[in-house]
């Protein structure tokens, strides 16, 4: 961003997380080397070759991801890349490269596997795709860049410029429809060549379309500003100017001397046609759009054609509706390599997102409609010579919680006595000092009792570290349990769950292990699940963290002092017994602090984008019982209360477990760190301010997430408020 002064850098880590995790996930058990399959009945094999050296020559707009995608898929072919960056971004892309073939190099490449010019201009670039020991080029760029690719000699896969239509029936979901285009539009301010660039409307939803839009922050350009943004934004026709792309709306609004709204995203300028004299009409790296309002299906599908032709031939177009006959005639007469049903170009396109069938690529074909060689997304396949021998959609969701959970009190010798009798031979009680001069006698007489060999381990410190988990797993390591006990808070728990995870697989790297991520299905980390050696018993001494029935747990890193969150369903609890007898005389403060994180965890999940209709009803619970018994248990101490809030908060870790969390906990997690405070006394600082943060109607980021249609955190809350009975009472209004 400090080099070209393009697009937003949050965008941009994005970005380049999706080339790397999505990559690596679609194609990391894809065959490309040797015999990749066999068709018996035809007796035909079919064997892959890598085609040799690589020269990719990239663009400015999206530099580093497309380098990270085009690495890969080289390095998973075993081909040798060059890359050939953009000058404007000549810095960070040689940098970039510089990373990934140390890390090649370090995992077994031959040196040189990943190379990068330094110094590039347009005459090294059209010496090195010209070059004879260059087997193949991939030119990602404009229209002359790509010539220059096919004209090069040299095998081509150029990739070029789009300009996407965007069709609006009346049996779209309009709501939908313009948070998509917006959320799409503004993603890393419009520099995705998939992103949309006019909108094609029928005039019955067109004022429909044009409120939401507003609400969102879209600014619908006067006749007159129209043209002032015209001259600010093109040189020479079509040619945008180049220090204006990726720049926000307002910027640009500003420099043409047009006064916009504070909560401006997009600025959408009205056309009567396209073509010549319209100049909006062309493709625009930037969060401005052109917008049409038209009589019938036909004459939309007619200007969309036309959109396409005038600047973007191949690339994408997209269709909001529901009839399918209309998306049919719409698909067949588009000239474009993608065409995307009710789906938002930025993320569509690009593939694996809203569709996972789509190959995930930053370099997207398109086809001999654009000059282009393939209208695919480039991918391994591309990058293969495959001999032929001849004798020869939204994924899944799930509910994760532990196979068992006991609860009620007093429930705790019932529960140990099914679960362990006669089926276990050796437990490791891990513990604090505190909890162990309480509890740790009754839990091990049961064990006893039983028959059960028991050791405990009792060191275990609030806010643990690495260093914890290390110290108790060589206790555990001579102990060789079969049953690991976890008797404590999240704390306690949290250390437990590396203990059994280092236990069963001690090559797994923590660190490695938090690596974050945007889908935990398609996490680069994995590991193997857990229970060949040892179950895992969470029994929690606080109602709060959840922590006994959640994939999650927070370790301190020693090393540089920073907290890290792994999260990994292999390492929920086997069983969790949630016994109101632990929190019994939980000191008041204790019950104050946990009982906000519990609640903090419902909210969160309930208005996560990865809600669900199996996690909502856990988190809504969760909210009752914490509204009407969190004062009485922190004033009055009484059992119930008590009870009921160790219920809560296991109840939304099982919310949480699965509909996953937000930028409260984010925040707090980063704040307790920095200022030594309570997790839940974190939270209960940051939650009001997340929920304001949140609560409205034209938010200023979105998150993209295919079963997430619109944006609806303010809806959710009211839903929230409207559960607990806030709102109403005796038919009037209270507020809390």
């Amino acid at each position: 961003m400090a080099e070209t002064g393009i697009g937003l850098v949050e965008d941009k880590v994005l970005k380049i997380q999706y080339a790397a995790e999505y990559t690596y996930n679609k194609y990391r058990d894809m065959k490309t080397c040797g015999v990749i399959d066999y068709d018996e009945v035809n007796g035909i094999y079919y064997i892959a070759e890598p085609v040799g050296v690589i020269a990719a020559v990239l663009p400015t707009t999206n530099p580093i991801s497309t380098l990270v995608h085009n690495a890969l898929i080289a390095l998973k072919t075993r081909n040798a890349i060059i890359f050939c960056p953009h000058p404007r971004a000549k810095k960070c892309s040689y940098k970039a490269a510089e990373i990934l073939h140390r890390a090649a190099v370090e995992a077994g490449a031959p040196e040189g596997i990943i190379r990068c010019i330094k110094e590039p201009s347009i005459e090294v670039a059209q010496r090195l795709m010209s070059h004879p020991d260059v087997s193949l080029v991939i030119a990602t760029g404009g229209k002359s860049l790509v010539k220059a690719a096919y004209s090069s000699g040299n095998p081509a896969l150029g990739v070029g410029p789009g300009n996407v239509p965007v069709f609006i029936d009346e049996t779209a979901d309009i709501k939908m429809a313009a948070n998509y285009i917006l959320m799409s539009k503004t993603f890393d301010w419009g520099i995705l060549c998939c992103s949309e660039s006019t909108i094609i409307a029928l005039k019955t939803i067109a004022p429909k379309l044009k409120e939401e839009l507003e609400k969102l922050g879209a600014y619908f350009l006067k006749p007159e500003e129209i043209e002032a943004v015209e001259k600010v934004l093109f040189l020479e026709g079509k040619r945008i100017r180049p220090d204006l792309v990726g720049v926000s709306a307002r910027k640009i609004a500003e420099l043409a001397g047009i006064k916009v709204p504070p909560n401006t995203r997009v600025l959408v300028a009205e056309l009567p046609d396209v073509g010549k004299g319209f100049v909006l009409s062309a493709e625009k790296l930037a969060p401005v759009l052109a917008f049409h309002v038209v009589e019938s299906v036909d004459e939309a599908i007619e200007k969309c054609r036309k959109v396409l032709e005038y600047d973007g031939l191949g690339h994408t177009a997209i269709v909001y509706s529901r009839r399918r006959d209309v998306i049919e005639k719409f698909y067949y007469a588009m000239k474009a390599s993608r065409i995307l049903i009710n789906t938002p170009g930025s993320f569509g396109g690009v593939g694996d997102l809203f569709n996972f069938k789509l190959e995930p690529s930053m370099t997207l074909g398109c086809g001999t409609w654009g000059k282009n060689i393939v209208t695919d997304n480039i991918g391994p396949k591309h990058l293969l010579n495959i001999k032929r021998v001849v004798d020869r959609r939204e994924n899944m969701l799930w509910l994760k919680v532990p196979p068992k959970i006991y609860f009620r009190y007093g429930c705790l010798e019932y529960a140990l006595h099914d679960e362990l009798k006669g089926r276990r031979t050796r437990a490791l009680i891990l513990c604090g000092p505190v909890i162990y001069s309480l509890y740790a006698k009754r839990v091990r007489d049961i064990l006893e009792d039983m028959g059960l060999d028991v050791h405990i381990y009792y060191k275990i410190k609030p806010e643990p570290s690495i260093s914890e988990v290390t110290k108790a797993l060589e206790v555990t390591n001579e102990v060789k349990p079969d049953t690991i006990i976890a008797l404590g808070g999240g704390s306690v728990i949290d250390v437990a769950k590396g203990v059994w995870l280092l236990y069963e697989q001690p090559e797994v790297d923590l660190r490695q292990a938090a690596l974050r991520f945007m889908d935990i299905r398609k996490r680069v980390y994995r590991m193997e699940p857990l229970g060949k050696k040892a179950i895992m018993v969470a029994i929690p001494t606080t109602s709060g963290t959840g922590s006994e029935v959640t994939p999650f747990f927070v370790l301190k890193d020693d090393e540089n002092k920073t907290k890290l969150t792994i999260v990994a369903y292999e390492t929920t609890p086997t069983i969790a017994i949630v016994d109101p007898y632990f929190v019994e005389k939980l000191p008041r403060k204790l019950v104050a602090v946990s009982g906000f994180d519990a609640l903090t965890h419902a909210l969160e999940a309930y208005v996560s984008v990865c809600a669900t209709e199996f996690t909502d009803p856990l988190a809504l619970q969760a909210l009752k019982l914490i509204f009407k018994y969190l004062p009485e248990s922190y004033e009055k101490g009484t059992l119930e209360a008590r009870e009921k809030m160790h219920y809560a908060a296991t109840i939304a870790g099982m919310a949480f477990a699965n509909a996953f969390l937000g930028i409260a906990h984010s925040m707090a997690h980063i704040l307790g760190s920095v200022f030594n405070l309570p997790h839940g006394l974190a939270c209960a600082l940051v939650i009001n301010q997340v929920i304001k943060y949140n609560a409205t109607q034209t938010p200023t980021r979105n998150t993209a997430f295919p079963q997430y249609k619109y944006y609806s955190a303010p809806k959710r809350y009211a839903e929230i408020a409207d559960y607990l009975g806030c709102f109403r009472f005796n038919n009037t209004f209270k507020y809390f």
